[in-house]
């Protein structure tokens, strides 16, 4: 539910309402790159005006006064630098030769033999992973029209989302294993040019699947089925012939880095199918079409899960995050699994849920208050987990907790306060014992939301639910990352 997923339901990803300003703040920049035409016997030269703060990560040569903000070496030896540019900046393009694909081979193995495992987080791709590394996991969120071209995948770089810490997918996955952590990559909603709907984003929250489809059919979602087996080929530990290989190798613009064909890079051990897709808070509006009933959303699993499959049999294959302990719509799924002849398509039971003052026992969906935010001990609907887990237990199944958190900062409704602690150690103290008391239950797998606050953030349902503080304030810990980094460091000490 955190995913922005609140009030009123329908922004996008973690940053809503601030990444949608965001994206089109960064969509503006690069659209820079497309005002200019190069003649192919000499260079073109142009001056403009530019934000005070832009990050480039395209090939140009340029010259301007400016203070160099950030220097980010990867993994391959090469910089990435930040600028702060005081005026006027002049960029000659030369299309040339596009450059060649630079991505660096596979890290040395380092010892992760004290890691503790289940320990996660959820973050995005501009989060620094860096001050991620007392996490084992963590589940990337990535909206599907980032990295989906009508043409096949489009992910080193990013067809959008690029940025100076994350350029591409392959840049985040070969970064995240040098550092041992592991990446349970969550690709959610829809590209606009698939589905025929937009939010103004370049991707939005309706399924996968082409309108007018009977959604019950697994045969109807073979387009996104495809779509996971060229990630998994990918990233997968599988080596593929190029013939099996779907990429788009169309560029963005003159000069841009083309994408290249890859298999068997042995970058993940997991996928996540979507996020969230039961939406009941859009249940009866003009969105209700977002809600994928538990047959329609097996039927998507059944369809994804053999092609996950086809492309890495090791590959672990899991559902998208249920909004709360929904056990009837779990047992809904398995319904329509039984009647297609098939075991349950998941590997895991992937679970979502907020601790608040307000929930009730196997009420869904919750009524919350502003503030309500507590203790796993005094939410009357926690002991709803062990029934899940038992549930996932008699189908051979671990159970998820791919979502749970705090606000550290109200307005909002999961804001929280304790006696005798600021609020950001109340979030500290929420997040320690909930990891707690899930591992307690039979949980596997635990990630809070969220890494890092949202840009601008002053209070709102998850803008201040992160760990450390957003960019603006230079990603610094807050009490929680000091909190989460202590538990672990006692795990390790048993």
């Amino acid at each position: 539910m955190g995913c922005g997923y609140r009030q009123p339901k329908g922004g996008y990803l973690a940053a809503a309402p601030n990444l949608k300003r965001n994206m089109k703040q960064l969509l503006a920049i690069l659209s820079i790159f497309l005002l200019f035409s190069c003649n192919k016997k000499q260079d073109v030269s142009k001056s403009f005006q530019i934000p005070k703060e832009t990050t480039y990560s395209t090939p140009l040569s340029q010259t301007a006064p400016a203070v160099i903000v950030r220097d980010s070496v990867r993994p391959d030896g090469s910089h990435i630098v930040t600028l702060r540019l005081e005026g006027e900046i002049t960029i000659n393009l030369n299309p040339g030769t596009p450059p060649k694909d630079t991505t660096p081979t596979v890290p040395p193995p380092i010892d992760t033999s004290k890691r503790v495992t289940g320990i996660g987080i959820n973050t995005l791709p501009w989060v620094p992973l860096e001050k991620l590394t007392m996490f084992s996991t963590v589940r990337l969120y990535i909206a599907s029209g980032w990295i989906w071209r009508p043409n096949g995948l489009f992910v080193q770089p990013f067809w959008q989302a690029q940025t100076a810490y994350a350029d591409g997918l392959d840049d985040y996955l070969y970064r995240a294993k040098g550092l041992g952590i592991d990446v349970l990559p969550c690709i959610n909603m829809a590209p606009d040019w698939y589905n025929g709907y937009s939010q103004g984003i370049g991707s939005n929250d309706y399924p996968p699947i082409k309108k007018g489809l009977n959604r019950a059919d697994p045969k109807n979602w073979e387009d996104y089925a495809e779509f996971w087996y060229q990630i998994v080929c990918r990233y997968g530990s599988k080596v593929h012939p190029d013939s099996d290989l779907r990429i788009d190798e169309t560029p963005r613009w003159n000069g841009d880095v083309k994408n290249v064909k890859k298999s068997g890079l042995n970058l993940i051990n997991a996928v996540e199918i979507g996020n969230e897709w039961q939406m009941w808070w859009n249940r009866g509006t003009e969105k209700d079409l977002t809600y994928l009933h538990p047959e329609e959303q097996a039927a998507m699993l059944a369809a994804v899960y053999k092609a996950c499959k086809r492309a890495d049999p090791n590959i672990k294959v899991i559902m998208g995050g249920t909004t709360n302990f929904e056990l009837p719509y779990l047992k809904a799924m398995k319904a329509k699994f039984d009647q297609l002849g098939l075991p349950f398509q998941s590997d895991a039971l992937s679970i979502h849920h907020y601790s608040s003052k307000f929930n009730l026992k196997g009420v869904h969906p919750p009524t919350w208050k502003n503030s309500s935010a507590c203790l796993p001990s005094e939410d009357k609907d926690f002991p709803t987990v062990y029934e899940v887990v038992a549930w996932g237990k008699s189908l051979g199944l671990e159970t998820w907790l791919t979502e749970f958190g705090a606000d550290s900062r109200g307005p909002s409704w999961m804001h929280i306060t304790l006696p005798g602690m600021t609020d950001e150690e109340a979030q500290g103290k929420l997040i320690v014992e909930t990891y707690k008391e899930y591992f307690k239950a039979g949980v596997t797998r635990c990630y809070v939301f969220m890494a890092a606050d949202e840009p601008g953030s002053n209070g709102g349902l998850w803008q201040s639910s992160g760990v450390l503080r957003n960019k603006e304030s230079g990603w610094s810990e807050k009490p929680s990352w000091y909190a989460v980094k202590n538990y672990v460091e006692s795990l390790k000490k048993k």
